[in-house]
């Protein structure tokens, strides 16, 4: 017979997902329940677990489960740093043109060292030389 279990934040309740298996299996760092039936319409952006049962997220914790992490905005920045490497290849750019891009990944650089939080790092996010928006999809997920 199968179960179909559902894993989730300890702490919050927020469920990571499911697996339906005669060998069921853990995860490290999240608790489970195990139900007899699949739950249709599960939705880890929608669900938590709470008392053992799995019940709708408030609008709030919706809202909080769908923000960007700190590894996120991290790895964002590494990742535009990485991408941006290419800028200086010799002879690519003007001087003028370096200089912006250099500026550019300084102000990367820096929002880990302002003492910001990570989504005040996101809505400080500075601009691109080229106007490219690297962190419009973090911003999306905050509000204004």
């Amino acid at each position: 017979m199968n179960n179909f279990r559902v894993f989730y934040n300890p702490t919050t309740g927020k469920v990571n997902g499911w697996e339906s298996s005669s060998i069921p299996t853990t995860r490290d760092g999240q608790d489970y329940i195990d139900l007899d039936t699949p739950f249709n319409g599960l939705d880890t952006n929608k669900h938590k677990v709470e008392n053992g049962e799995i019940v709708e997220m408030t609008e709030e914790e919706k809202y909080n489960a769908q923000l960007p992490t700190e590894h996120e905005v991290k790895v964002a920045i590494a990742g535009e740093l990485h991408a941006t490497d290419s800028m200086f290849a010799p002879g690519r750019l003007s001087k003028e043109k370096t200089d912006a891009w250099t500026e550019y990944r300084q102000q990367l650089r820096d929002l880990s060292k302002k003492g910001l939080s990570h989504i005040e790092q996101i809505k400080a996010w500075p601009a691109r030389p080229d106007g490219i928006n690297m962190a419009k999809r973090l911003q999306e997920r905050i509000r204004k």
